[in-house]
């Protein structure tokens, strides 16, 4: 059935064996032209590596000066499918002008790869709290390049202690995936910040920040790994710290397996009236990642789409990676308000789970607290708090495979409270969230040709005051649009082509303040891919993105274009121009 083969196209696993298999064929493959399972012949001379990237803004070097590298991780990850994250101790920067406070930290992962293999995901942990997540590419036979750089400065204060780094990635090596991911994790520090500057008065980070995680990485990592909507990652906090007067939840999300492209999961009416009740890819399109405070909701949000290195058509993502496919998106919730609760000696329990979920999703969340150290004890009381459900419709329209399925939600939350303490006096912290999620699917020709359109809107506001002022404003607005077209055709001599195009971006625009920022990130993608007698015989991909970023502190930009591993296009530039 052409459903069958649709499905199992768009959802298969990103992180074991299986990936992209119709039936049996596997479509992973090292050349994209008459490749097959079988070996090929080594080149000689081998050709240098090419070099994979995102696209994103560089980030800038602080003028306080470089003080210290440190090498925290070499390691070359071969079958390690079964085994525990990859540990090393980590200890700070010994030097004396470099020991602490520092006004930068900018965390590298560098990686070589050669022969053939899927995309992985990967993390890096500091003692249970993630501090990066990102996607393999998936290499060839003539190798593979490439580096991330994040700014890890809010983590300061577990840098400067001396941790446990761990870091996951699950890989398989046999006869036919031969491809070792061989990483280099180094971290870049800064000389410490002036205390006078402006990143002193509102940009500090935190003084502790606590794993919202599993106590222990030995099955694979540190995150939960959520199986099913009723699956709850949950922790008990106990022992916090008496003096907080700042919370904030940092969530972590990646979604595999069955909800690798959750976007693109039928409503289980339209599987079932097709005979598709043992589809994994279900539950409908629509996500979203619940998090609670000692039952309360904090948070909810609904995730970017992420699309990983192997996703859809390999060949889209080579060399240019898919927007935060190298280094994945992390979500903030102010829970400021419920410092009040935090703090009365008690212990606490927060609980991470995902709507509509089926296998699997990775979570985890580090919580931030920043301490007032005029006092051992801080107060304070949550005063109001909104939280209605979910508003859901649902619209179909089909007969047999072919039809129209449309699914619409909205959701908001907002809740206040107040913190007393002796630095800062008492002041009042509302968090606002919402979001419109909205999502159209059209199967034609007997369900072989599909698309998909998808909208995700979010906004959250975090607002400060005193008795008599307006401290901080923090607002930002999110939008994710996303498109993909998909055709299923059979081609000459029992061949099958698949004809995919992919339309998605992030958009987001921020204001704190006197700081304000604007980002709109695009990518058109199209391709086809040629299977005959179980063997992708042919080819191709294409890309084109534009990536312009303009701030209070500068602009960048960025276009380019490329095709089959070949960069056409490539410019760039930090001058502002009008946004794409």
């Amino acid at each position: 059935m052409a459903l069958v083969l649709f499905l199992l196209f768009l959802a298969a696993t990103a992180q074991g064996k299986g990936r992209f298999r119709l039936g049996g064929l596997d479509f992973e493959h090292s050349e994209h032209r008459h490749s097959s399972l079988a070996p090929a012949p080594a080149p000689a001379p081998d050709p240098a590596p090419l070099t994979f990237f995102e696209v994103s803004k560089p980030l800038s070097i602080p003028r306080s000066g470089h003080c210290a590298t440190l090498l925290l991780l070499k390691h070359s990850f071969g079958n390690t499918i079964s085994s525990p994250p990859v540990t090393a101790p980590y200890n700070p920067p010994r030097s004396s002008h470099c020991g602490g406070g520092w006004e930068r930290v900018i965390l590298r992962w560098s990686v070589a790869s050669r022969g053939r293999q899927f995309d992985r995901i990967s993390a890096a942990w500091l003692s249970g709290v993630e501090i990066f997540r990102t996607c393999t590419a998936e290499p060839t036979k003539q190798g593979i390049v490439w580096s991330v750089e994040k700014d890890i400065t809010k983590y300061t204060s577990l840098l400067e202690k001396p941790q446990v780094l761990a870091v996951s990635l699950a890989n398989v090596i046999d006869k036919t995936y031969t491809g070792f991911f061989n990483v280099t994790l180094t971290a870049e520090f800064y000389k410490p910040a002036q205390r006078n500057s402006k990143r002193s008065s509102k940009g500090m980070p935190a003084d502790l920040v606590l794993p919202i995680a599993l106590p222990t990485s030995e099955n694979g990592g540190y995150w939960f790994q959520l199986q099913n909507s009723s699956h709850v990652g949950t922790v008990n906090l106990t022992s916090l710290p008496r003096n907080i007067y700042k919370a904030e939840l940092e969530v972590c999300v990646s979604f595999h397996g069955d909800d690798e492209f959750w976007y693109t999961n039928p409503t289980n009416d339209y599987l079932d009236a097709n005979g598709e009740s043992s589809s994994g890819s279900r539950n409908g399109p629509y996500r979203e990642v619940v998090v609670t405070l000692d039952g309360k909701l904090v948070g909810e949000i609904c995730p970017f789409p992420v699309i990983y290195t192997g996703g859809v058509n390999p060949l889209f993502w080579r060399p240019a990676a898919a927007i935060g496919a190298f280094n994945l998106p992390t979500y903030i919730l102010d829970v400021t308000p419920f410092v009040g609760q935090l703090v009365d000696g008690n212990s606490h329990e927060i609980s991470l789970s995902v709507t509509n979920a089926v296998r699997n999703w990775l979570l985890d969340a580090n919580l931030h607290l920043w301490l007032d150290h005029g006092s051992s004890q801080t107060s304070g009381k949550l005063v109001s708090y909104s939280s209605p459900p979910a508003d859901i419709s649902y619209d179909s329209h089909y007969k047999g495979l072919d039809g129209t399925l449309q699914l619409f939600a909205s959701r908001s939350l907002q809740y206040s409270g107040y913190v007393e303490s002796s630095s800062h006096g008492k002041l009042i912290t509302t968090s606002s969230y919402s979001y419109k999620f909205s999502n159209q699917m059209i199967f034609s020709d007997n369900g072989s040709v599909s698309t998909v359109k998808q909208l995700i809107d979010a906004q959250t506001k975090f607002l400060v005051e005193s008795s008599s002022k307006q401290v901080r404003l923090q607002q930002k607005s999110s939008s994710y649009p996303f498109f993909l077209y998909n055709s299923q055709k059979d081609g000459t001599n029992k061949s099958v082509v698949l004809d995919a195009r992919i339309s998605h971006g992030l958009q987001e625009e921020c204001d704190d303040d006197s700081f304000w920022s604007r980002l709109n990130n695009k990518q058109d993608t199209a391709g086809k891919i040629v299977i005959q007698a179980n063997i992708v015989t042919s080819g191709t991909g294409k890309l084109n993105q534009t990536y312009v970023s303009e701030s209070s502190e500068g602009c960048y930009h960025r276009s380019i274009r490329t095709s089959n591993t070949t960069t056409q296009y490539d410019e760039s530039g930090f001058r502002c121009i009008a946004s794409a």
